[in-house]
């Protein structure tokens, strides 16, 4: 028995409809990444120096991370040429 191949566009367009809680599930992943990376920066590099100048650097620098990771249009859809925008 031969099974028949999905279409390309119909699994797409199941996808594209799961598209607000897959950000919503990345958006959650990469904050908790996100916040343990940060927690274990502080520790290890201003805790023991009491530099406030690293602290206030690594909370720009997360914040921008998050920021351009999430809120940026098609984050990565043009530089990789993939689009998952439906037809």
């Amino acid at each position: 028995m031969k099974v028949k191949e999905p279409d390309f566009a119909a699994v797409m367009s199941l996808v594209w409809r799961q598209r607000p809680a897959l950000r919503v599930f990345s958006f959650l992943a990469t904050l908790l990444l996100v916040s343990a990376v940060y927690g274990l920066q502080v520790y290890d590099r201003v805790l023991p120096s009491g530099a406030l100048d690293t602290l206030v650097w690594l909370t720009v620098a997360t914040l921008v991370a998050i920021h351009h990771h999430h809120f940026s249009p098609q984050a990565g859809s043009k530089r990789s040429g993939f689009s998952i925008s439906p037809r």
